[in-house]
């Protein structure tokens, strides 16, 4: 359990430090043919001008809805597995470190698990992070206006089903999974390395 609070603290801490950058990306990536965005520094000063500082945390909820269960997951899900692993392959429960292998097994699955996990989340946090952007979307179909986080889960569920919770599922769970894998895969080789670096 203490891992997946502590997980869970040091994502939802990085996601308030960082959420303004992804609100900027996501809006890049959503413009059409017709750019409204054509630098960081003039995202920045338009999203002011027009939205004003909330415009920055537009999504903010839903991020944090999202990010606490995930770190938590990744931590907590990366030990069980490893665990699993361990078992599997008959390697001692009680080493030290894990073996590159069983790094990255553990890492993708628990990767790939905690994505499955909270996607809906990551769905509804991107709808409403274009709110306020409709002129680069016009190119994109109907634009569906949303006011906040549980209007945006109704509107998502009214709109496209159950389906509309899981659009852009596979890339991001193997994102996520390849993601997980090689950050606890080089996490484990550099503490291994920091703690006996003559090995």
């Amino acid at each position: 359990m203490s891992y997946f609070l502590c997980g869970s603290v040091a994502g939802m801490t990085a996601t308030l430090a960082a959420h303004p950058l992804d609100v900027i990306r996501t809006r890049f990536v959503g413009q059409g043919k017709r750019k409204v965005y054509s630098s960081i520094v003039q995202s920045i000063y338009l999203i002011q001008r027009r939205e004003g500082f909330r415009g920055f945390y537009r999504g903010l909820l839903p991020a944090l809805l999202q990010t606490a269960p995930t770190s938590g997951f990744i931590f907590a899900l990366y030990l069980h597995f490893q665990t699993m692993y361990r078992n599997l392959s008959g390697t001692s429960t009680t080493q030290a470190h894990s073996s590159p292998v069983e790094s990255l097994v553990s890492g993708f699955v628990a990767g790939a698990a905690a994505k499955t996990l909270v996607h809906p989340l990551d769905v509804a946090k991107k709808r409403l992070q274009v709110q306020g952007f409709q002129e680069g979307r016009q190119l994109f179909g109907r634009f569906v206006y949303v006011d906040g986080f549980l209007h945006a889960m109704k509107e998502i569920y009214r709109h496209e089903g159950a389906g509309g919770f899981f659009k852009g599922y596979t890339p991001s769970m193997l994102k996520a999974a390849a993601t997980t894998g090689y950050t606890f895969f080089f996490y484990e080789r550099i503490l291994r390395y920091l703690s006996n670096p003559l090995s």
